[in-house]
C-alpha cells in the first residue's frame, strides 16, 4: 500500500511497489511520484488517490492478460484491424508525448531500436529485401502492447499478436521521427493518422466471437421451418400434391439394372398374366364378369 509522506525538500511523495507477478510486464519494480509542497494534506491525499487508482487498474489489466478467463477466446484479427489497433496506440502516444517532445537524441535512439540487426545473411541484401525483414520489437514496445491489449480487454492469437507487434514497431519508428521534428521546432501537421484505418471494436469482436446463443437458435428455427413451395405445388382446389423427388427410390426404374435375358422373361410373364386376366374365368364374360364373380 502506498503511503503519502514529505521528502527532504518538503514535497509530497508516494511510492508504490509493483507486485512480482506483473513486474516484468509493468516494466518497473516500483513507481514513485512527488507533488507540490504547497498542497494541503487533503489535496495531496486526493491527488495521490487518483494516481494510485491508475496504477492499480493497470496492474489488474496486466493480470487479466497474463491469466485470461477460460471464457475469453483468442481473437484473430485481419491485417487491417491489426494496423488500426496499432493506430490507437499511435494516437495515445501523441497524447502523452507530443506536447513536450524533449530532446531529439532520445527519439533518434528509439528509431534505431526497431531496425533489424545486421548479420552475415543480411549484409548483401538489397534495400527492397531489407525492407521485407521483420522489425525488431523492443522491450518497451512489448510492454506498451500488453497495456494496449489490457485497456481494450483483448486476447489475441499468437499470429495476430506478432502482426500487431510488427505494426507497433513500425509506427514507433514513425512516431520517433515525428518527435525528432517536434524537438527541433517543426510543428507541421502529422500526416500519419490520416493514413491509418479506424479501429472498430464492435466489428473486430463480432468477427471472431462466433454466433451467439440467440443467433444459433434463430438458425435452428429457420432450418426447421417448412420452406414455401413454388407456385402450382400446393394443395389448392383440385391440384394434386407433388410426388416424391425424381431420385426417390419409388421413382427409380430398377429394370435398368437387370440383365437383358431377365428383363425379357419378366416382359413375357406380364403378357401371359394380362391375357389370362382379360379372358376371365372359364365360361366367358371377360374381365367385367370376373369382377362380378369376385364380388
Amino acid at each position: 500500500m502506498a503511503r503519502l509522506t514529505r521528502n527532504t525538500s518538503g514535497r509530497w511523495a508516494a511510492q508504490k511497489v509493483v507486485p512480482a507477478d506483473v513486474r516484468a510486464a509493468f516494466g518497473q519494480r516500483e513507481v514513485k511520484r512527488t507533488w507540490d509542497a504547497a498542497l494541503t494534506a487533503g489535496q495531496a491525499k486526493a491527488t495521490m488517490a487518483v494516481w494510485l487508482a491508475g496504477i492499480e487498474n493497470r496492474i489488474a489489466s496486466l493480470r487479466l492478460i497474463a491469466a485470461p478467463s477460460e471464457a475469453t477466446t483468442a481473437m484473430a484479427l485481419s491485417q487491417r484491424d491489426c494496423r488500426a489497433l496499432a493506430g490507437v496506440w499511435y494516437d495515445d502516444l501523441k497524447g502523452r508525448y507530443e506536447a513536450n517532445p524533449g530532446d531529439a537524441e532520445g527519439w533518434e535512439a528509439m528509431q534505431d531500436e526497431a531496425i533489424p540487426d545486421e548479420t552475415t545473411e543480411t549484409y548483401d541484401m538489397t534495400a527492397e529485401e531489407a525492407e521485407a525483414l521483420p522489425l525488431r520489437v523492443s522491450p518497451w514496445v512489448r510492454k506498451e502492447a500488453v497495456s494496449l491489449l489490457a485497456s481494450r480487454g483483448l486476447r489475441l492469437t499468437s499470429e495476430t499478436t506478432d502482426r500487431v507487434l510488427q505494426e507497433m514497431a513500425g509506427l514507433s519508428m514513425q512516431f520517433a521521427g515525428l518527435m525528432v521534428s517536434r524537438a527541433r521546432g517543426d510543428w507541421s501537421t502529422d500526416a500519419v493518422p490520416d493514413r491509418l484505418p479506424r479501429w472498430q471494436e464492435s466489428t473486430a469482436a463480432k468477427a471472431d466471437r462466433g454466433p451467439t446463443i440467440t443467433e444459433l437458435f434463430d438458425l435452428y428455427v429457420k432450418e426447421r421451418k417448412p420452406r414455401e413451395a413454388p407456385p402450382g405445388s400446393t394443395l389448392n382446389g383440385n391440384q394434386q400434391p407433388r410426388g416424391p423427388p425424381s431420385d426417390h427410390p419409388q421413382n427409380i426404374d430398377l429394370k435398368q439394372f437387370l440383365p437383358k435375358r431377365v428383363r425379357a422373361i419378366c416382359a413375357s410373364q406380364r403378357v401371359r398374366t394380362r391375357r389370362a386376366t382379360t379372358a376371365g374365368p372359364p365360361g366367358g364374360g371377360g374381365a367385367d364378369e370376373a369382377l362380378k364373380l369376385q364380388e
